[in-house]
């Protein structure tokens, strides 16, 4: 974990209770996929559950939040913008334009 960025005593309890869920269910833990990635799941883990924080004072992630983190660590994709607002996929096949969800380019 990246100890540059101050993390708040809440967060780092929440991330201890999350890391004891996961050695608990070993279902859960093949579910997230977090193997391979372990310290960056981790890592981002406490950033999103810093800015929860700061933000509401609950540093729990939501289903949407969780969801979001373990495509992120299993798809490794970078998002990035062209110069007239769409998003880019690089490594990827897909595009999202706009209001569109994501077109694929076959």
């Amino acid at each position: 974990m990246d100890t540059s960025k101050k993390i708040s005593p809440e967060v780092l309890i929440y991330i201890q209770n999350l890391k004891q869920f996961f050695s608990n269910n070993k279902s859960a833990l093949e579910y997230f996929d977090i193997d391979d990635n372990f310290d960056e799941f981790y890592e981002q883990l406490a950033n999103i559950s810093q800015k929860n924080f700061d933000e509401t004072g609950e540093p729990e992630l939501s289903i949407f939040q969780l969801e979001t983190l373990r495509h992120k660590i299993a798809n490794p994709i970078q998002i990035k913008r062209s110069d007239d607002g769409r998003e880019l996929l690089t490594g990827a096949i897909f595009l999202k334009n706009g209001n569109f969800d994501m077109i694929c380019l076959n």
